[in-house]
């Protein structure tokens, strides 16, 4: 329900993707903060320009590096 505090359409689509990209972080049994940390600093060296998409591969939640560098702590 936070899209309800948005302020604006272009803020409302940003608060529903980074919403998704909790959810499934967290489904996938990752620590949140960990996953978008690394995933904000692999991306900064691509800020204003097109991401590759072996890179956007490489930090999918799936994806066997990121299971080990972001796992919840038991």
């Amino acid at each position: 329900h936070n899209w309800l505090f948005a302020y604006s359409e272009d803020g409302a689509r940003a608060l529903t993707l980074l919403s998704s990209i909790v959810k499934t972080a967290r489904r996938c049994g990752l620590n949140v903060l960990k996953y978008l940390e690394l995933v904000m600093n692999r991306f900064q060296k691509w800020r204003g320009s097109v991401i590759p998409a072996d890179v956007i591969d490489s930090v999918l939640p799936w994806n066997d590096e990121i299971r080990e560098l972001c796992a919840l702590s038991v």
